[in-house]
């Protein structure tokens, strides 16, 4: 169908003259969904190659209404007529809210595919956004403004939109693009490759895969009282032009669990802003990291950059390649032919099963921690997707690590059910269990070349520290001197509620606004004393706290943004220990 051949509406934009062909503005029910789906098995294809305008943004679809379903077509051709800065888009969701969009495909125009300006829980699933470059705004400076996916939420209560299984391939700019996101965005299991480029892998726009927030670097930009994080999981990004995972000068900390990045200039690049105020490109902060796989950045070393350690050792410096460290090769995948990602599509319109980037090898298998997403085996693998592998540890463990006190010492346990090549274990200590692993000791396997049918272990620590929790975990070595991680526990020389005999408010508290408050469940007996320690376990402030209250207000103005512990004593014991999380804004 060519969209010439329909009635188009206009309506007032917040700067150029927007030319809506598809006007959706009714506000349907969850019970009463309003549906536009290609007929049975038929995929119409809506073609605005002729739709020129002029003077005019062009919006293919534009959706204000509730509770739409959008399903099974394509929308191609969207052109861009104005030469100054502007956009075009095949799809426009704005301050519409419960809406769905899948399988569809948006390509071979100057739109981006998918935009978001607001709305709150929207579902964006299998769909693709392709081969999209504008060669006319911008006085004809090729590429800015198209991104596959762009989502935006101007509100704080833009909350629960959710792209999933989608793709995003040779957009000008970005694959998927959070800048200005005011609210929190999910990707899950979405694959974004060759963005900033042509289809002639010319070089053009930006080309990150994921930016992943980010306010702008103005003097004075628009940002939202609680910075928003972002999450991006079980996702793959191969050779775009900039950054396959980037925060892109975020104010705050984002979230990336179980992905991989291949070939891409710089595979994770952290980096932020240091505050509202100060247009300055720091280390980035306060992000977690988890269970990602990286590969042959095309920039040397290139895997994670422009992570501050002290604040985020506690997420950088534990389970994913570049930090445990684990060095792929292309022996470990199944396939490193990337021609796989742009295969079509299942019947159903889920992506299609392809070995790119699937793990072969047993390196990276059970090499993870559980994040709250679905593994198979022990513990989560790396990378975007979970090898058919049930375990391939070489060692099962019928009792995993357990840890007590006895006569003032640590006394941890593990029994093995199999023994295959293994060397032997190296027993850590924690003192917050996330970053800074202390090695205690190493206990050799109990069989000759290590293989055997299961014996039961044993490690005292004799200097523990009664006062304060500790953590630990064992690193099984292979005979080939790989590691691989158990479990971590907790030991707790006191009742694990008497640590935390007092709370924090606000927490997350802001360095800005310079105070938090420290409430007890009891009066206060005695004098006390409080320490606020770094991840590092460095004593980096120390307040006092007179008897007689429940509640105290303490000045934080002069820590920075990050992760600490606050530890409060008095003269014959401790009174607990919890945890402070310190933001910007």
């Amino acid at each position: 169908m060519m969209a010439a051949d329909m009635q188009p509406a206009t309506t007032d934009g917040s700067s150029d003259l927007y030319y809506d062909y598809n006007y959706f503005a009714k506000k349907a029910s969850a019970d009463k969904r309003i549906y536009y789906w290609g007929y049975r098995n038929e995929r119409p294809i809506f073609d605005f190659s002729n739709v020129k305008p002029v003077g005019h943004r062009i919006t293919a679809f534009y959706v204000t209404g509730n509770y739409y379903y959008f399903k099974n077509f394509e929308v191609i051709g969207v052109e861009v007529t104005i030469t100054g800065h502007t956009q075009s888009e095949c799809f426009r969701n704005a301050s519409a809210n419960h809406n769905t969009y899948e399988n569809l495909a948006m390509h071979d125009g100057q739109a981006i595919g998918f935009y978001l300006s607001q709305g709150i829980g929207n579902y964006i699933y299998n769909c693709d956004a392709y081969n999209n470059l504008d060669y006319t705004s911008n006085d004809g400076t090729a590429g800015g403004n198209v991104d596959g996916f762009g989502c935006h939420p101007s509100s704080a209560g833009g909350t629960g939109n959710v792209f999933r299984g989608c793709r995003a391939w040779f957009n000008s700019d970005d694959g998927f693009d959070l800048i200005n996101a005011f609210a929190a965005v999910t990707i899950d299991s979405c694959w974004s490759f060759y963005n900033g480029y042509s289809t002639t892998m010319v070089s053009e726009g930006d080309g990150n895969g994921f930016k992943a927030g980010g306010f702008g670097m103005d003097l004075s930009p628009k940002v939202p009282t609680v910075i928003p994080r972002h999450i991006v999981e079980h996702s793959l990004a191969y050779y775009n032009k900039q950054s396959g995972f980037y925060s892109n000068h975020h104010l705050g900390g984002d979230e990336f669990y179980n992905n991989t990045a291949y070939k891409n200039n710089r595979n994770f690049n952290l980096v932020n802003r240091k505050s509202a105020t100060e247009a300055v490109d720091v280390p980035g902060y306060n992000h977690i990291l988890k269970n990602n796989l990286s590969y042959s950045p095309r920039i040397t070393d290139a895997d994670a950059v422009n992570i501050d350690g002290s604040s985020d050792s506690a997420s950088i410096n534990v389970f994913n390649s570049f930090s445990i460290p684990l060095s792929p090769v292309d022996a470990d995948f199944n396939s490193v032919d990337a021609s796989e990602l742009t295969a079509p599509r299942k019947a159903d319109g889920g992506l299609p099963d392809i070995q790119f980037m699937r793990l072969k090898s047993d390196k990276f298998v059970d090499e993870g921690t559980d994040v709250g997403l679905s593994f198979n085996g022990n513990a989560p693998d790396l990378g975007y997707m979970e090898s058919d592998k049930s375990s391939a540890l070489p060692v099962d463990y019928i009792k995993p690590l357990t840890a007590k006190i006895l006569n003032t010492k640590a006394v941890l346990n593990w029994t093995t059910a199999i023994e295959h090549n293994n060397n032997g274990f190296k027993i850590e200590r924690s003192r917050n269990g996330l970053a800074n692993w202390e090695e205690l000791g190493f206990i050799k396997s109990h069989f000759v070349l290590g293989n055997g049918s299961g014996f039961a272990y044993q490690f005292i620590d004799s200097q523990i520290d009664l006062n304060q929790i500790n953590y630990y975990r064992l690193g099984q070595i292979d005979v080939n001197g790989e590691c691989h991680y158990s479990n971590i526990v907790e030991l707790h020389p006191k009742n694990k509620d008497d640590m935390k005999s007092f709370s924090l408010y606000p927490n997350p508290v802001t360095s800005a606004k310079g105070k938090m408050t420290i409430v007890f469940k009891d009066l206060l007996e005695e004098s006390s004393i409080g320490h606020i320690y770094d991840l590092n376990g460095r004593d980096v402030q120390k307040f006092e706290l007179a008897r007689g209250n429940k509640e105290y207000k303490v000045d934080i103005s002069n820590l920075s943004t990050g992760v600490y512990f606050i530890k409060i004593a008095n003269k014959k014991e401790i009174l607990g220990q919890n945890k402070l999380l310190v933001n910007q804004y």
